[in-house]
């Protein structure tokens, strides 16, 4: 699993993928909530963590590589980009 630490601002972005299929916005920070748009083509499924581990059976949050904690984040999928 490849991972990467990043520090991003309000209006910046990063892209994910070998041709940077999926791109993810900060939208703004308020306290320990980040908002996120995560921009991807349709056939790349987005889930929040808690909906990914329901779905795989593993809902008590821990996976069974790790058991670090998570951060809350907030997202939300959008199809318009965001202002600067």
């Amino acid at each position: 699993m490849s991972r990467l630490n990043l520090s991003r601002r309000p209006g910046q972005t990063i892209r994910i993928g070998e041709h940077g299929e999926i791109e993810v916005t900060v939208v703004r920070v308020r306290g320990q909530a980040v908002d996120l748009v995560i921009a991807a083509d349709a056939s790349i499924p987005i889930h929040r963590q808690e909906i990914f581990l329901a779905r795989e059976g593993l809902a008590n949050g821990k996976s069974e590589d790790t058991e670090k904690p998570r951060p809350h984040i907030a997202y939300r999928r959008r199809a318009r980009q965001p202002q600067p």
